[in-house]
């Protein structure tokens, strides 16, 4: 398998977790997303949205970053990251898309202020106003993880795997977890503590 990817990618970074979690050899081949590598055409031809990541493996090539985790997990069944219970299951699903639809958000707002604009020229109000939300979905998940070792259950699944690359930026932009935020702060724990989370960082 080759995996089409960025080191500072959210996405690329979920798929890596995946790969690593699950043992599956694979071989990271970098897209400059500077130089613009991801709108040459050898590479549309493989994801047309022009994006990172994608997966390539034999003559198939697949985008999208939970699409490549659940093909992952039905093409390398063990160990799993979704779990075989219907309702667990689901669950883990429904955080993983809660990471697209609530984590990313306040996240992506902080980015496009400090990083995608010219340094200085960042609205430090809308930065702040990122960081709040960040810290309001830390409150929601550490009340959900109450009598938890992870998001899903007791198992580690693709809903923690989705939720790693954006709490993984929070030292850079200068974060830290509420304090009372305890229940988090043991799961973030638990997670830096995978060989996964390190391994996955390139």
């Amino acid at each position: 398998m080759k995996l089409y990817h960025h080191p500072m990618s959210t996405y690329s970074r979920k798929v890596r977790l995946a790969l690593i979690e699950k043992g599956v050899p694979f071989e990271r081949v970098l897209i400059d997303l500077v130089k613009g590598e991801q709108k040459k055409p050898e590479y549309l031809a493989l994801n047309p949205n022009g994006k990172v990541p994608t997966l390539v493996d034999g003559g198939f090539a697949i985008f999208e970053s939970t699409a490549i985790c659940e093909y992952i997990e039905e093409k390398h069944p063990s160990p799993s990251i979704l779990p075989g219970d219907a309702q667990a299951r689901a669950r883990a699903r429904m955080w993983n898309q809660y990471a697209d639809t609530q984590i990313a958000p306040p996240f992506s707002k902080i980015f496009d202020e400090l990083f995608f604009k010219k340094p200085g020229t960042g609205d430090m109000a809308k930065v702040e106003a990122g960081k709040q939300g960040v810290q309001e979905q830390i409150r929601i998940l550490d009340k959900h993880l109450a009598g938890k070792q992870y998001l899903a259950g007791d198992a580690f699944t693709l809903a923690d795997i989705a939720m790693i690359p954006w709490f993984g930026y929070m030292p850079m932009l200068q974060m830290e977890p509420d304090p009372v935020c305890r229940n988090f702060a043991a799961w973030w724990e638990r997670i830096q503590g995978r060989k996964s989370f390190e391994e996955s960082i390139q």
